[in-house]
């Protein structure tokens, strides 16, 4: 394991009562039948694994397969994709076997032009779109202002004593670097530049859901099924349960104080993503306050009319991007843009999503969620 790796590990680790809380409400809710290996079905039995060592967070894997021997390829096979996709995404740390997304915020900030492996580039363009449809509520241009908070959530986790909150002054200067328009992408030529020297990139808004659903697709292409994959807040399933029922999948209580065995709803699932922005799933307090990690591109702070927002959509980089949009709009905006979606009047990637649906949970921990959502309740 490299230096960065252990790093991101001591990270996960830190934050480890969520994540296992997280975690314990999946295994609780989204299999529950019986001891975790020893659940057979038409001569599959189910298994889990669980890596901490990308993307900040625990990502578990539950497959149906013949043996423990199949298993630990499949599994192996996920985590090293995983891993790769999060050096590849990483903006805090360059890699000497790979052209990653910090080297290009480097590099661009110089005034280059910089060619970047495909699939940064379709990271890219995606979310470039998601900013542009959604009326900048999603932006990967916002890594000046991110920064900030990130560094002060980092501080905050040393030092909870002498905790800040990054000043009004110093967030108003990074968002006059933070124009989406400014992310030159040439799809021919594989090539990004930045017209703002000062602008810097933050992917963490798609870059988790749209590894797990590149991860997923390269399964399904290989004639895998039966398997969900929980990273952090996404949830990927590839087909239904070995049984052919549909996976049972929780959506936890978001509220403070809430145990592992809280959740505002269950959803029956198959062949389709859920992605959850949540107030509890990353930040830090002063004073008492708790400041959490999705940033209203509009204030600068972090959101406070919702608990947490949850979209439904086949595609996890989709989802991802959406969850987080949802979040700093209204829920009539939210719907509106989901409704534009699937008639085809908007565009975020190539393709128009089937279903896109939505579960907003207010402060008040009182539910509103699109038409179509009931159709998946348990």
């Amino acid at each position: 394991m490299d230096a960065n790796f252990k790093q991101n590990l001591s990270k996960a680790r830190r934050g480890a009562g969520k994540v296992r809380k997280a975690l314990a409400l999946l295994l609780c809710l989204a299999l529950l039948c019986g001891a975790l290996a020893s659940c057979g079905i038409g001569g599959a039995q189910r298994f889990t694994d669980t890596y901490y060592d990308a993307f900040d967070t625990a990502i578990s894997v539950i497959a149906y397969c013949k043996d423990q021997a199949e298993f630990k390829a499949l599994s192996e096979r996920i985590h090293k994709e995983f891993r790769e996709y999060h050096k590849l995404f990483d903006i805090y740390n360059e890699y000497p076997d790979l052209f990653n997304a910090a080297a290009l915020n480097r590099l661009a900030k110089e005034g280059q032009t910089v060619k970047v492996p495909a699939e940064l580039f379709e990271l890219l363009e995606l979310s470039k779109d998601a900013c542009t449809q959604t009326g900048g509520k999603v932006n990967i241009a916002m890594g000046a202002v991110l920064l900030l908070w990130h560094n002060a959530r980092e501080y905050a986790a040393d030092h909870p004593e002498s905790a800040y909150v990054p000043q009004a002054s110093e967030l108003a200067e990074a968002a006059e670097h933070c124009d989406i328009n400014k992310l030159i992408l040439d799809k021919d030529a594989l090539t990004v530049s930045f017209a703002d020297p000062q602008m810097s990139l933050d992917l963490g808004a798609a870059a988790k859901g749209w590894a797990t659903e590149k991860i997923a697709r390269g399964l399904e292409a290989d004639g895998y099924s039966n398997i969900a994959i929980s990273a952090g807040g996404n949830v990927r399933v590839i087909g239904a349960r070995a049984d052919g029922s549909k996976w049972s999948i929780a959506v936890q209580d978001p509220s403070e104080g809430a145990s592992a065995s809280d959740y505002v709803d269950v959803l029956l699932l198959a062949d389709v993503s859920l992605v959850t922005s949540g107030v509890n799933q990353r930040g830090f307090k002063v004073g008492g306050k708790w400041y959490h990690h999705i940033i209203d591109p509009d204030t600068l702070q972090p959101e406070s009319r919702y608990l947490s927002v949850t979209v439904l959509t086949e595609d996890s980089g989709l989802a991802d991007a959406l969850s987080t949009a949802l979040f700093n709009m209204s829920v009539e905006e939210g719907k509106a843009l989901l409704s534009a979606l699937k008639k085809g009047e908007k565009a975020i990637g190539a393709e128009a999503p089937k279903t896109a649906e939505a579960l907003w949970v207010l402060p008040d921990k009182s539910t509103v969620s699109t038409d179509g959502y009931a159709a998946f309740r348990k």
